[in-house]
């Protein structure tokens, strides 16, 4: 935290839904960059590459919006979206 900072809550997930699906994840990368935040961090992640995806981190990124996600931390050598976009920093855990 810093003098100033300002935290924006994003929403995406239905609180009805009893899964650990997070329906709405890119809508709310949407949202953020919509409402100007500065960095969007991304604590999940899951599924394949998406052109349109990338797209929408293309557009941060233009804005000087830096995003971080998660690396998944599975010891496993495929990529794992979000954090394997371009212009997104990729954190992972070690022992």
């Amino acid at each position: 935290m810093g003098y100033s900072v300002k935290i924006i809550a994003v929403k995406s997930k239905l609180s009805s839904t009893t899964d650990n699906s997070i329906q709405y994840a890119y809508e709310g990368v949407e949202y953020a960059i919509a409402a100007g935040a500065d960095v969007i961090s991304m604590s999940w992640g899951g599924g394949g590459y998406f052109a349109i995806s990338q797209l929408l981190f293309d557009e941060a990124h233009s804005k000087g919006i830096v995003l971080v996600a998660a690396a998944g931390n599975d010891n496993e050598s495929d990529p794992n979206y979000p954090a394997a976009y371009n212009h997104v920093i990729s954190v992972a855990a070690s022992d």
